[in-house]
């Protein structure tokens, strides 16, 4: 009996110490999976020191950005701005506002000068010979004054001669020195006394200067590479070198991700071929980006580096995307043909932009944008690719205090960015009161980008296609600066499907039998985008 109890409690021993190898296996087996799934982005080669030194300094001084108001350089009597016409003309317009209808004031050429009193986000207001008006910010360079009593009246001149050179002229003969925090941080010391004050010159790269005393702070969004070189007896020119500094490469959602690093803001383009791209740089960029050998990936080949050329080969067809991205240039290398691919569709206005509208039925297009959009989503979902709308409803995507339609347009930008897009297509009805006849399917891309001759294909392939399928006049596709593509670093096209201004048009726009037909072929459209080369 003694002995069947030991046999018992051995027993129950071992099919207890079974169970538990055989739950802590099972629970085991689930910590590995659900560790698999949160594995961070796999790197093939990867320089962590430079990663984190230069992204991180468009971090650094996060909070001078945010707390910044442009608003209050206008009121300081110390500081004056003006501008300088960079194109060959310029409207003045009565209210900050390309639309039809909008007032001209006066046409301003090239080189002459403009006051500056105030600004939005993407406007000057401004003064010349008395008249104020509107004026893009593009469109000028700026220059500021400072001026106390120290210096006797006579101003201390910033001007900005393009994004990377700034000259400064000095009233007397004040020795400068450039002292480089190597953080984003710049100051200038040896300045006559200076009232305290802040401003801009409305440059991406160097956005705020902090005056105090005798010295200037330049605080930018990542730059590490400046030069203050003597022109003359009270003459200096800034230099902000654009710097190619390292490559590191990861693999994520099955794709091979490189990112070169930079300092600055690069000037670069490049070409495709089915198994290379080639990204030129700039005469003003410095590379120095160390020969190193970087192991093969899912599609990564080969990087060839040279000083003015980085070449990368693939090892079998591939969709190229090359982008900047805070401190680096993207690029992207994933399979060809349409599934996986993240598309953005952009149903044009919403909330309080109705658009334009109908001119026999008084179909809104804000409406009509929508609900093409909508069944493009579907046709596109159903072929395999990823869908975002930038607006599901009837309603705006900028909620925040000073309402703009620029700021409505730039949160379109922002959200493309967030899902990080291969592609990105806004979709509208245009309207010309002037002639009620034209009409016709027109698309629209931005021709100065890196990206540009992938914009021009998209935009040749969907107008073709859209205007076959529902039998209207084909107006081509046209290079335009509308703010969605315009500030879009993926390829992207603004669609005018028809014109709402036009009664055929309009009949087959509000038909959602058409409708479906133009989904359909912008489907098409994009499908062949994504899988000839």
């Amino acid at each position: 009996m003694k002995r069947n109890f030991i046999y018992m409690l051995i027993g129950s021993v071992i099919i207890a110490s079974i169970v538990f190898l055989l739950i802590h296996t099972f629970i085991d087996a689930e910590q590995i999976h659900d560790n698999q799934q949160l594995q961070p982005d796999k790197h093939i080669y990867s320089n962590d020191a430079n990663e984190v030194s230069y992204q991180a300094t468009t971090l650094v001084y996060k909070h001078i950005f945010d707390n910044y108001n442009p608003k209050l350089q206008y009121e300081l009597p110390t500081i004056n701005k003006y501008g300088i016409i960079t194109a060959k003309t310029v409207n003045l317009r009565s209210t900050p506002s390309t639309t039809w209808g909008v007032k001209i004031l006066h046409t301003l050429s090239k080189d002459e000068e403009v006051i500056i009193l105030a600004e939005n986000s993407r406007w000057f207001q401004v003064s010349y010979n008395g008249i104020k008006g509107w004026i893009l910010k593009e469109y000028l360079n700026t220059r500021v004054e400072l001026t106390t009593k120290e210096t006797n009246g006579l101003p201390i001149r910033l001007l900005f001669k393009d994004r990377n050179t700034l000259s400064i002229s000095l009233p007397s003969t004040n020795h400068l020195a450039l002292h480089n925090h190597k953080d984003g941080k710049f100051t200038i010391s040896g300045f006559p006394p200076l009232s305290k004050s802040s401003f801009d010159v409305d440059h991406r790269s160097v956005p705020v200067f902090s005056v105090s005393d005798g010295t200037i702070d330049i605080y930018t969004t990542g730059w590490t590479h400046a030069e203050l070189r003597k022109d003359a007896e009270s003459e200096y020119t800034l230099y902000f070198t654009p710097v190619v500094l390292d490559t590191f490469v990861t693999q994520k959602n099955n794709r091979d991700i490189i990112n070169i690093v930079t300092s600055g803001d690069p000037a670069y383009s490049f070409i495709t071929e089915d198994k290379s791209v080639d990204i030129a740089f700039d005469e003003t960029v410095n590379n120095q980006i160390p020969v190193k050998h970087i192991p093969k990936g899912l599609y990564l080949d080969s990087i060839q580096i040279s000083p003015r050329l980085i070449q990368i080969k693939s090892h079998q067809v591939t969709t190229w995307k090359v982008y900047p991205d805070r401190n680096s240039i993207t690029i992207d290398l994933s399979a060809t043909g349409i599934k996986g691919k993240r598309i953005v569709i952009d149903p044009g206005h919403g909330g309080s932009e109705p658009g334009t509208y109908g001119r026999v039925l008084g179909i809104l297009e804000k409406d009509f944008n929508l609900s093409v959009s909508m069944r493009l989503k579907q046709h596109l979902e159903r072929e395999g690719a990823i869908v975002h709308l930038t607006r599901s409803t009837d309603n705006t995507l900028y909620n925040g205090d000073n309402y703009e339609t620029f700021l409505d347009l730039m949160e379109r930008i922002h959200f493309t960015n967030s899902v990080d897009a291969d592609l990105f297509v806004s979709v509208h009805a245009d309207n010309f009161p002037a002639d009620l006849s034209l009409n016709g399917t027109a698309s629209f891309y931005y021709d100065e980008a890196p990206h540009s001759f992938q914009n021009q294909k998209l935009a040749s392939l969907l107008s073709a296609k859209v205007a076959e399928a529902i039998e209207t006049k084909w107006l081509g596709n046209q290079p335009q600066s509308f703010v969605v593509i315009r500030y879009n670093r993926y390829p992207s096209v603004l669609m005018e499907l028809g014109f709402l201004s036009n009664k055929n048009d309009e009949a087959k726009l509000i038909d959602p039998i058409y409708q479906d037909k133009m989904s359909q072929a912008m489907t098409e459209a994009i499908i062949e985008y994504f899988t000839t080369p």
